[in-house]
């Protein structure tokens, strides 16, 4: 039986391949290495994600994953989930893990622990070291103007041979933050900006609770009619609310997922927002599938918003 995932990811990794190219054109046509290295530092630069994860060595990426689950798989074995709630975010099991290709597990490390200088538009190798036959260094400087002119910031991007053509390295960078991550350092956090941040409002840590109780227990349809805000109740057709519910009630993974995102608010700091009655959680990292948790107050309460 075809893999659908692993289908998935050829068709992403040709989109990609297509991508660099792209990125790396210039208006005339470029050595094979140094296309390759301007075209990663604008993907970073740009936080094109998939295609930076796609332009890393495949044996890069096996050695990658296997370091990171060598690791959670020691963790595990005496009950622990530190390490992979560092690595992957608190929602991502170990079977998760496990099944993860070394494309998709470097897809979650750089989109996770890697910080983008200001985007290119324009870039230009602008020195290059020979380390050995295997390991060619390369500093790209990259501007934000298309002509070159004005801000601009630099990379250090690493090659391999890979057949006839080259591939790129784990960036230092992110390799030190997954092995800091795996030796207990606290790595991947980000700011959640300039707005409010404060400690969780007690009145909200009440919601969060009374919604993860709910889920635990299977009461479905008191979370959505009881707990999700006016607003969502009234934008949301009750066809779609009852679908809602009926797939709550007859999927467990649905209600653990739903219930992990309030059991990771719980341990948060929101962002307030339109005075004090929005609060916004910042999820990225998290492994859920969306990047934030949203809890508005109506009438003086607070209700799940999104």
């Amino acid at each position: 039986m075809i893999n659908k995932r692993i289908v998935r990811e050829v068709s992403l990794h040709a989109g990609w391949a297509m991508t660099l190219c792209l990125l790396g054109a210039a208006a005339q046509a470029e050595p094979a290495d140094v296309e390759t290295a301007t075209g990663f530092a604008q993907a970073w630069s740009q936080e094109d994600w998939e295609a930076v994860a796609y332009a890393i060595h495949p044996d890069e990426l096996a050695r990658v994953r296997k370091l990171a689950l060598d690791a959670i798989e020691a963790e595990a074995k005496d009950g622990g989930k530190e390490t992979r709630t560092r690595l992957f975010g608190a929602a991502v099991s170990v079977d998760e893990v496990r099944r993860m290709t070394p494309y998709a597990t470097m897809t979650v490390f750089v989109k996770r622990f890697l910080v983008a200088p200001r985007a290119m538009k324009k870039t230009r190798v602008v020195g290059k070291a020979k380390e050995s036959d295997k390991l060619q260094h390369y500093i790209v400087r990259g501007w934000e103007d298309e002509k070159g002119k004005g801000a601009s910031s630099a990379l250090l991007v690493t090659l391999i041979p890979y057949g006839k053509q080259w591939a790129v390295a784990v960036p230092a960078e992110l390799e030190e933050r997954i092995e800091a991550a795996i030796a207990g350092g606290a790595v991947g956090a980000r700011d959640a900006g300039d707005s409010r941040v404060a400690a969780l409002d007690p009145a909200i840590a009440r919601l969060l609770d009374s919604g993860i109780a709910a889920l635990k227990e299977g009461r479905c349809s008191e979370y959505y009619n009881e707990m999700m805000s006016p607003s969502f109740r009234k934008s949301t057709a009750p066809a779609a609310v009852k679908t809602l519910i009926t797939q709550c009630e007859k999927n467990q993974s649905m209600r653990d997922k739903t219930r992990l995102a309030l059991e990771i608010a719980r341990t948060l700091r929101p962002r307030y927002e339109y005075g004090d009655t929005r609060a916004v959680f910042d999820m990225t990292g998290q492994g859920l599938p969306f990047d934030r948790f949203v809890v508005e107050k109506i009438d003086k309460k607070w209700y799940v918003a999104e």
